[in-house]
């Protein structure tokens, strides 16, 4: 329970809140006691928010991921699929901004409805519950009231109709942002980009853009190279085709297929093109970093490595420092 802190004043309170002096006064008690039973009720919010993204992560995103596979492995055309990337994500975004105004729209509910004593501090305890200012706190409910406060027979009614009005207002938002979400993930489970064999299938994520489809034998060049960040080692095959490019090694392999054997199967279908190997550039970074090349070397085995990277075949491949 939160410490009484000093009378406020109780003239001042009725001119702002624009209530009946009886109800001004029980405004200004709660003001001075402030809100109470925060950590509590920011438990409660986080517990729920929590069971909703569990249940996201577990129920929805694997079902999403499944719809999409399928979707993206249809486009083979009768060839075998080997490596894929999907758009899934920014849906997703849109969705759990909405489960957040879902759940807020929910507690408004739940203190509004229960019958609790002094929901005007309930109140005053959600809005305040990430130490927003009282200014802003007072300034909302007031704005929300501001018509028709005078007629209010107490502060409970007054905290009531607010929160009634920002259950309105959280359920619109949670609304319109699960609605968008619904659309982009649905053009997202239709799109994607697909590596087989003998071509590279491209259905791109904004509408009324056609399949596109590039065999790679149409492949004009590709950069070859072995890249090391902090956030870990990364092989770099990228193939041009004219003006467009694609990392094929930044794909995720076919489910219960191997990483390698796709990039090689990717290689191999290449070597027998017309297109041009060269080393891969990207300010100043060292393209055959040694760190790198020990990675997947243990993960791969140096010969297999060193044949699908070209190393020792192209220019400037002796491993240096970055």
């Amino acid at each position: 329970m939160a410490e009484t802190k000093e009378p406020i004043d109780v003239d001042e309170v009725q001119r702002v809140f624009g209530v009946r002096r009886a109800v001004a006064e029980e405004i200004a008690t709660v003001l001075a006691l402030g809100p109470d039973h925060r950590d509590s009720l920011r438990l409660a919010v986080l517990l729920v928010l929590a069971i909703g993204f569990g249940a996201g992560a577990v129920l929805l995103w694997p079902f999403l991921s499944d719809r999409t596979e399928t979707n993206l492995f249809s486009l083979a055309g009768g060839a075998t699929p080997l490596l894929y990337k999907t758009n899934l994500g920014f849906g997703m975004i849109a969705w759990v901004i909405g489960w957040i105004f879902a759940v807020g729209a929910f507690f408004y509910v739940l203190v509004s409805a229960l019958p609790v004593q002094n929901r005007f501090r309930y109140a005053l305890t959600f809005v305040t519950m990430n130490n927003i200012g009282w200014r802003w706190s007072r300034s909302s409910m007031i704005e929300r009231l501001s018509e028709g406060a005078h007629a209010l027979a107490s502060a409970d009614e007054y905290a009531v109709r607010w929160m009634i009005a920002e259950t309105r207002q959280y359920t619109s938002f949670a609304v319109q942002l699960f609605m968008v979400g619904i659309v982009i993930t649905s053009l997202e489970t239709k799109t994607g980009d697909l590596y087989t064999a003998t071509s590279y299938v491209r259905d791109p994520f904004i509408p009324f853009k056609g399949l596109q489809t590039h065999l790679w034998g149409e492949a004009t060049r590709v950069q070859l190279g072995c890249n090391e960040t902090s956030d870990g080692s990364s092989i770099v095959y990228e193939v041009h085709f004219g003006e467009m490019s694609r990392r094929v090694s930044s794909a995720d392999p076919v489910p219960d297929t191997d990483y390698f054997d796709a990039l090689e199967a990717v290689d191999a279908a290449l070597r027998e093109t017309n297109a041009s190997f060269e080393r891969w550039q990207w300010l100043g970074r060292n393209s055959l970093h040694p760190k790198c090349l020990a990675t997947f070397n243990a993960r791969y085995g140096a010969e297999r490595v060193n044949r699908l990277l070209r190393v020792g075949e192209l220019p400037s491949d002796t491993p240096g420092e970055d």
